[in-house]
This record gives C-alpha cells, structure tokens and sequence, in this order.
C-alpha cells in the first residue's frame, strides 16, 4: 500500500515516539504512520507474538482530502492458517461508483472457494460496509492470497487516483464522516480494538484510532 501510494502522492513518514514499538505479555506491535498529501492518513499496524505463531498486518487509510471510502486491509496468519480482509466504509459524499464495485465484487467471487472470514455476531458497522469487501482465509494459499490483495489495491488506488481533490467545504464534510467513525469505533470496539486496549491500555487505544489511524484527535 505504502510503496503504491508512493507513485502518486507525496508521503510523509511521522514520528510517534515510543509508541512506534510497543510489547507486552510476548505480543510486539509496530505502529508506523504516515500522512499522504492531498490524500489523507495511512496507519499501518504490525504485531507478532507468541514466537512468531501470530502475525498480523493491517493497513488503515483515513481519506479526507478526495471522495472515497475509508479503506482497511488486514493480514493474518494464525498457527498456520491465513486470512486477508479488505473492508471498503460508507463515508460518501457522493454514492462510490458501481462499475469499480463490481470490479473489486468479482475478485471476491473469484476465490469463492476459499474459506470466507466472517463472525455471525453484528457490528455496528454493517449497514456501511460496502458488499465488495473482501474476507477470505485457508491454508497454504498465500500465493492466491497475495495475488487477490494486490488486485484490489490496485483498483482501489486507480480510483483514488483519478478522483477530483475535495473543496474545502467538501473537506470539513468528510472530516466529520470519518471522526464519527472513529469515536464509534473507539467506543463500540470490536475484538481488535479489545486486545489493543488489554494489551497496552484504554488511552494508547484512543491515541491509535482518533489520531495515528483516522487523523481526527
């Protein structure tokens, strides 16, 4: 994502401090955040632990500068078994045009035989979750994996790409968009947001949502 980027825009690496690296009870989380000219926020989260047996990746990007959706990617691999999960939020200001979502649909139903990911419990945040996200998981597929995750970053980032930056009133709106998000995030949660908050604790939980991911404190 970060190299992606790179082509396009202008990208600053912030420093963080302490909280670049942080450890805990075996688990190691590497934070590094960056802001995208003209773009937005991009957080990108790495934690192993447990001698290597987890690992998992995440990439959060807070746009708020063009009229795109917020977009998150995750990586896992647990005692072996791996999962990628990209997941596209409503924060319109203008409906996210139907031609680059059947594009991203297809690449999931592409790998429909692959295990989905997913949890029968409800979040809060299905009603904005756009239906081309992508979870799937299974064993010894990191080459399909890799390739299904480059593919929908790609179509994503071309959009952003050639999408208009936004005015300044357009700004202020999406702004607010993505601060909702994030203070309900932060309140809701969900099993993520929980271990960060057991692991390291409740005030660098809401320092990594409102101000490393979306950009919002």
């Amino acid at each position: 994502m970060l190299k992606r980027l790179s082509r396009s825009f202008e990208v600053e690496k912030k420093d963080i401090g302490a909280d670049a690296k942080k450890k805990k009870k075996g688990i190691t989380l590497c934070t590094d955040v960056y802001d995208i000219t003209g773009v937005g926020r991009l957080c990108m989260l790495h934690m192993n632990g447990f001698l290597g047996l987890i690992h998992m990746e995440t990439a959060v990007l807070s746009v708020t500068g063009r009229d795109v959706p917020l977009f998150n990617i995750d990586y896992m691999k647990i005692m072996g078994k791996e999962a990628v999960i990209f997941e596209m939020y409503d924060t319109q200001l203008k409906p996210y045009p139907g031609k680059v979502q059947e594009l991203l649909k297809k690449i999931s139903e592409r790998d429909c035989d692959l295990e989905e990911y997913c949890s029968d419990e409800e979040h809060w945040y299905d009603e904005i979750l756009y239906p081309c996200s992508y979870h799937r998981m299974g064993r010894k597929v990191t080459a399909r994996l890799k390739q299904s995750a480059k593919e929908y970053m790609h179509i994503f980032v071309s959009r952003l790409e050639h999408t208009s930056e936004c005015n300044a009133m357009e700004k202020l709106l999406k702004q607010a968009k993505n601060k909702a998000f994030a203070e309900r995030l932060y309140a809701e949660g969900g099993q993520a947001v929980e271990q960060v908050r057991s692991l390291f604790g409740d005030e660098f939980a809401e320092k990594l949502i409102q101000d490393y991911m979306y950009d919002v404190k």
